[in-house]
């Protein structure tokens, strides 16, 4: 039968009508939309069609495996190119989204959800943070200012073998945000992308170049949780700031005991294998946690996605929940989801037989004793047999199994050789043993020239290291500007209570060198005036591009508010002082005889101390120092001439 379809819009441009009438044609009256790329009378039949979505275009990063292709999940993929307002009562925002938790749960503390903090406009999924003036809830016997960021979960589940995909601006905010999965029981987790994008924070890993790439498995009574702690779970590339565009972050969850992450198309991550996804047996079927009965299932359960915000309890008593004032600025607080995509590995009849390979990387340089992975990339990925033989023309230089991991046994040049099973095509990458590796490193040019000198108080350190990033390696930006020094208050339990700190930059992308750094004395308290237990620690660090952290720490540093002109700044010959540093007695040599009367302790301020005598001889004295505060001191012996030795009280 003949009809005529018009179409009406309300103000915000959304689908009001959708009306049958008697004529055969078509009076379409405009639509605004995001990004409208399909004829628009399919999206008005078809209106969960797969067709130009956000991600038109965009290669899934693993392949789907042999004889096998990726399939759209329509019912959980999402390219939020439609209007969905916020709304203080239960909403399903796009048919896909629910604006609450997965269950009644308000958040961790001092986060309490609200249902209106989640929405989508302008082509994104936004989820901001709000707070309502005098709201604050009990943390640790603590009043806390309640922060109401929102939260929302899919009304479809998802289960492996799955590639998940999200398109993400992170928030500018000591919050966390992210896109993580999460089983009906909270007992399994699959975190996407979490992230910390503010500029206040107390460790490297939860900073704006770094962005958690993770997993949990949990036991709920009693509370249990245990995820990977490596440092490729913090995941940077050594320079981008995260929270500036927007970023794809995926994973490919392929079984219970195989992740993938992917970020902006790159794989950087793989978590495989009993013991790295669940080496506490938490997954038990039977008796969750009791190592002696192995009935782990690993990450099988279906999972919800979750799209949030939240002012995390451990990083809210530290101080690092969100001001009033930063809250104030609704642009850093509000974290976007641009697109998800969702997609499960299905058969296909089709006969796909395999086109070429290539190898990546096609030229190596490498070190005697190290392992790699030859990565084979056969056209197409989803060919029938995807098998391959590998070869090396110099097995004695390196060599290669199976699987395509190479042993480096000595220094010089071999070539490695794959060959595809079906229609041998062949690719070779060459590969250049170098000799022995060096050792990333780093140390203080002069130790003692540190330990043994008075810094006087609005002057300067300058300090100096060398380093080696280790064969191969560079310095890398890595959170830390470069090579990073510090000059620490140290309280006891080695808790930082002052950091002064300053950076060179210029070693980026160095392998070997010294790095200098000169640290401001102004307005840093003499040692005289920190409290009693505290001392000074000069510390220096720096990361390297395998994203290993090389450091070194001395200490006590000793800073006076006026260096006198009667103490020296280094030691003379007349004296012999050991231990040093030392804890409680101090053993002295002496020059000369029937010295220890004529000899003088005293601090860098000039004060005289009276140590009483543990032994003495003619030429040596032992004196007890274990009431001194620790810091440096001199030892003073008048004779014919003055000498002056220091010594540390440790």
């Amino acid at each position: 039968a003949s009809m005529k379809i018009r179409i009406y819009t309300s103000a915000n441009g959304m689908l009001a009508k959708l009306l049958p009438v008697s004529s055969p044609v078509f009076n379409i009256f405009p639509i605004k939309m995001n990004r409208l790329c399909i004829p628009l009378i399919y999206l008005i039949l078809f209106p969960h069609s797969s067709l130009c979505q956000d991600w038109e275009g965009m290669e899934v990063p693993p392949g789907p495996g042999s004889g096998k292709e990726w399939q759209l999940q329509e019912e959980v993929s999402d390219d939020f190119n439609y209007t969905a307002g916020p709304s203080t009562k239960v909403d399903t925002l796009g048919r896909k989204w629910i604006n609450w938790y997965h269950n009644s749960w308000t958040g961790p503390l001092p986060t309490v959800w609200k249902r209106e903090n989640v929405f989508v406009e302008d082509g994104t999924f936004k989820v901001i943070a709000t707070r309502t003036p005098g709201d604050s809830v009990t943390v640790d016997n603590r009043r806390l200012a309640t922060t109401h960021p929102g939260c929302a979960h899919s009304v479809t589940q998802v289960t492996y073998p799955v590639y998940i995909e999200a398109n993400v601006k992170i928030m500018k905010s000591v919050l966390a945000c992210g896109v993580w999965l999460l089983s009906s029981d909270d007992t399994q987790e699959i975190d996407m992308i979490e992230a910390y994008g503010g500029d206040r924070w107390t460790h490297e890993y939860f900073s704006n170049k770094r962005v958690h790439l993770s997993h949990h498995v949990f036991i709920r009574q009693p509370f249990t949780d245990w995820q990977p702690h490596d440092a490729g779970s913090f995941y940077t590339d050594g320079s981008t700031v995260w929270n500036e565009n927007f970023h794809r972050f995926g994973v490919y969850w392929r079984d219970p005991w195989h992740l993938e992450y992917y970020v902006d198309g790159k794989l950087v991550r793989i978590r495989s294998g009993k013991e790295q996804i669940d080496p506490v047996f938490h997954t038990n079927s039977i008796n969750p946690g009791d190592t002696s009965n192995d009935t782990r299932t690993g990450l099988s359960k279906p999972m919800d996605i979750i799209i949030d915000a939240e002012d995390q309890t451990w990083r809210a008593v530290q101080g690092l929940s969100p001001t009033a004032e930063e809250l104030e600025h609704t642009e850093n607080n509000t974290f976007q989801v641009d697109w998800i995509r969702v997609y499960k590995p299905v058969e296909t009849n089709e006969i796909i037989s395999v086109s070429g390979v290539s190898l990546e990387p096609a030229e190596i340089s490498a070190y005697i004793g190290d392992t790699l992975t030859v990565q084979a990339n056969i056209e197409p990925r989803n060919a029938n047999n995807l098998s391959v033989i590998w070869e090396s023309d110099k097995p004695d230089i390196a060599s290669i199994d199976s699987t395509g991991k190479v042993t480096c046994h000595t220094a010089g040049v071999a070539t490695i050789t794959v060959t595809t099973d079906e229609n041998q095509f062949t690719a070779t990458s060459t590969l250049t043993v170098l000799g022995e590796a060096v050792a990333p490193r780093i140390n203080f040019d002069d130790t003692s020239l540190y330990l043994d000198s008075v810094y006087q108080v609005g002057k300067e350190i300058r300090v100096s290291a060398d380093f080696h990033a280790g064969s191969g390696n560079t310095v890398v930006d890595g959170g830390l500007g470069g090579v990073r020094f510090w000059l620490r208050e140290i309280q006891p339990g080695w808790s930082v209570a002052k950091d002064y700190i300053v950076s060179d930059t210029s070693v980026i992308g160095k392998e070997a060198g010294k790095a200098i750094g000169i640290l401001s004395l102004e307005g840093v308290p003499p040692t005289s005036a920190i409290p009693h237990e505290n001392w000074y620690f000069l510390y220096v660090a720096f990361r390297n591009s395998s994203n290993e952290f090389l450091d070194q720490g001395i200490y006590p540093i000793n800073i006076a508010d006026v260096i006198t002109s009667n103490l020296p700044l280094a030691a003379d010959t007349g004296l012999t002082l050991f231990p040093n540093p030392a804890k409680s007695l101090l053993n002295i040599e002496l020059g000369c005889l029937g010295c220890a009367p004529k000899l003088q302790v005293l601090s860098l301020a000039g004060k005289y101390f009276s140590l009483p005598f543990q032994a003495e001889t003619p030429t040596s004295l032992q004196l007890d120092i274990h009431a001194l505060p620790k810091g440096l001191y001199f030892v003073k012996m008048n004779t014919d001439k003055v000498y002056w030795s220091p010594f540390v009280k440790n």
